[in-house]
């Protein structure tokens, strides 16, 4: 792509005014079309939005891009038509276009429904490499489709923006040398290219720099494609005097060499990367301006590595498990989701609570939905939002189950039944979950999206689990010594006189038969956790009192009549926070204690 004088000031204007902008140093993902095949309406998938403010780029427009652009066009054969670019979206698109003279190009609405639609008329704009970024009026994310289609001329094109004048004759891309179209691979094998080194010009005394002498106009005007598949580029010159050489890159980069090739001869090596696709102009001169026979020979080397394929995904369990990390779980950590709008999903003390029962549903190519046994009714889905992100600054959270890519979970096992967890919005991104601690330094204990690092809070574990139902106030010692060994938890119905702490006779039973399956399970010398819960009923400052005082007197019944110790018992009073049946919180099953296994 070729720059105006007008577009580079403005481009340098821009960089003074935020850290990130839209650039076309940088590519999208590439395709080279011909107006024909254009003819054809073609589809793109892309995901709009971007973290870059347009207004704080220089531009007078609003919304948000990405800095590389979405999609970089190669195009040709463009001179009998006009391109039409519009957006299909779920949300309100912007489209923002750089075309192949350097103009940039803007539309919010024109396509109806709050999207946009572009007309990008003349051969100067469309020949060449078209750069799209597909972005967001309010910075927000949603899948979207780019259409383009051509459209056959029925006036002249509107005349391009007039180019920067070579100044004395000096080498400019202003003009155009000798037309050739190479993609990498072609160029995989050594192009050569005959020439007559010289020119009028003193190359010291021109904006490109140099030594030496050259034409005003490239001897050749190469038009690259493909090139991010290789590692370098490399120009020389095989003359029958002392040449030289002088290249513009397509971000109008200047590069001369005299004598590296050896025998008074020039060599050039450009690092080849999308940034060398689209025009690069050669210009072949001489030392002493003395006009001689060459020849020019380009070649690309060392081709990339094909890409690993994707890590494979592991199959979650079916039914409800528990997510805890290799970080958090001997402190018995769990992550909980929280219902939509009310924050972000955190790591919390595991505990028999709905929503830290979660489900996987399968949605194809090893990508699943994770909800929880508490909001599954409720249609809504653990959303991976990106790092330092709009919504909750990164957190993950709830939000209603919708056709979203950060909704799409993939499990990447790391070995020992661990996995990583990332989103099919920002697996390409090299960004995975991390599980904080409960309380935590960063985002308060909430789980987020950072870079995927060996580290334990991002390997996670699914521990399969069912809600601890219940007892019946009259289970025997075996029935709870089984909800301990296999839950590591008892939900047990002990009863209280009204509106007090003092248990009844029946519930001091019940406590007998708890104590005698601690004994028998072997675990009188483990730590527990005495949980009192309530339920709705009241004021919830009066609850939370009420149940840590009905938690401690079950310990106390434990310690002074059981013999168990009191050092291995730590009380804890939730009131009416943790109801175990939400959807009727004045339930009597809501009124329990709870012993943990720590």
């Amino acid at each position: 792509m070729k720059s105006l004088a007008m577009a580079i000031l403005g481009l340098l204007a821009m960089s003074t005014v935020a850290v990130a902008c839209p650039t076309f140093n940088q590519t999208g993902a590439s395709y080279s079309l011909t107006g024909q095949q254009l003819y054809s309406p073609q589809s793109y998938t892309v995901v709009a939005g971007g973290q870059n403010p347009l207004q704080n780029c220089g531009f007078n427009n609003s919304g948000y891009v990405t800095t590389a652009p979405d999609f970089s066009f190669y195009l040709s054969g463009m001179d009998q038509y006009y391109l039409v670019a519009d957006v299909i979206s779920q949300c309100d698109a912007v489209l923002l276009v750089n075309t192949a003279n350097a103009s940039w190009l803007f539309d919010d609405d024109s396509n109806g429904n709050l999207d946009p639609r572009l007309e990008i008329r003349g051969a100067a704009n469309l020949n060449g490499r078209v750069d799209v970024w597909v972005g967001t009026y309010d910075g927000s994310y949603c899948n979207a489709t780019l259409n383009m289609e051509t459209w056959l001329a029925q006036a002249p094109a509107p005349q391009p923006q007039p180019q920067p004048q070579p100044q004395a004759n000096c080498p400019s891309y202003a003009h155009t040398g000798q037309e050739v179209s190479l993609t990498g691979q072609q160029l995989y094998t050594p192009q050569r290219y005959n020439v007559n080194a010289g020119g009028p010009t003193p190359l010291a005394n021109c904006p490109s720099g140099g030594l030496g002498y050259a034409y005003a106009v490239p001897h050749y005007s190469f038009y690259l494609s493909g090139m991010e598949d290789y590692q370098r580029l490399e120009i020389e010159v095989d003359g029958q005097c002392d040449t030289t050489l002088l290249v513009n890159t397509p971000s109008t980069q200047w590069y001369f060499d005299d004598d590296s090739r050896g025998n008074l001869q020039p060599l050039v090596n450009l690092a080849s990367s999308g940034a060398l696709n689209g025009r690069l102009d050669v210009w072949v001169g001489t030392y002493d301006g003395v006009d001689c026979f060459g020849v020019l020979e380009l070649e690309t080397w060392e081709p990339v590595n094909v890409a690993p394929p994707a890590p494979p995904s592991m199959a979650l369990p079916d039914g409800y498990f528990r997510l805890t990390t290799m970080f958090r779980e001997s402190f018995y950590e769990c992550l909980e989701g929280n219902q939509a709008a009310s924050g972000p999903a955190f790591m919390d003390q595991c505990q028999n609570v709905t929503g830290q029962l979660w489900r996987a549903t399968p949605e194809g190519g090893g990508y699943y939905r994770l909800t929880t046994a508490f909001r599954e009714g409720f249609n809504e889905c653990l959303e991976g939002n990106q790092i330092n992100g709009v919504s909750m600054n990164g957190a993950s959270f709830m939000d209603s189950c919708q056709n979203v890519s950060g909704q799409l979970w993939r499990a990447i096992p790391v070995g020992d039944g661990y996995f990583r967890l990332t989103t099919m919005f920002r697996e390409t991104a090299g960004e995975c979950l991390e599980g904080n601690q409960v309380n935590g330094v960063s985002m308060n204990g909430a789980a987020f999206m950072d870079v995927c690092q060996d580290v334990s809070g991002q390997y996670w574990r699914a521990i399969p689990a069912e809600l601890v139902q219940q007892v019946d106030v009259d289970a025997s010692a075996a029935v709870i010594q089984g909800q301990l060994e296999t839950a590591g938890m008892t939900n047990l119905p002990i009863n209280f006189e009204f509106d007090s702490a003092t248990l009844t006779p029946q519930a001091r039973a019940l406590v007998a038969r708890l104590a005698q399956a601690i004994f028998d399970a072997g675990l009188s010398g483990r730590a527990f956790e005495v949980q009192g819960h309530t339920d709705a009923s009241g004021a919830e400052s009066y609850n939370l009192d009420l149940s840590n005082r009905r938690a401690q007197a079950v310990i106390e019944e434990l310690v002074n009549v059981h013999g168990i110790s009191r050092t291995l018992l730590t009380p804890v009073g939730f009131g009416e926070t943790r109801l175990i049946n939400p959807s009727s919180p004045n339930a009597a099953e809501n009124r329990r204690v709870e012993i943990l296994l720590r």
